[in-house]
């Protein structure tokens, strides 16, 4: 997985997902052509300023999930 290995090197990464649902959009504001990939961020994390230690509240898992056997 891709971001393991970024991360066993030292970097952290932010996964896009919204490129993913609008590849279209993000190719024309990056000026990517079609026969290349995007990329997410990847990077340092700086834990120190405010807006990094910001974390939503998480639901429990069998408030949005049903596993079947």
């Amino acid at each position: 997985m891709k971001a393991r290995q970024v991360y066993l090197r030292g970097l952290h990464t932010c996964p896009e997902a919204a490129i993913a649902s609008h590849p279209d959009i993000a190719r024309r504001e990056h000026h990517q052509r079609l026969d290349r990939n995007l990329r997410d961020g990847d990077g340092y994390a700086d834990p120190e300023p405010l807006i990094n230690t910001f974390r939503l509240p998480r639901s429990e898992l069998d408030e949005y999930a049903v596993f079947f056997d």
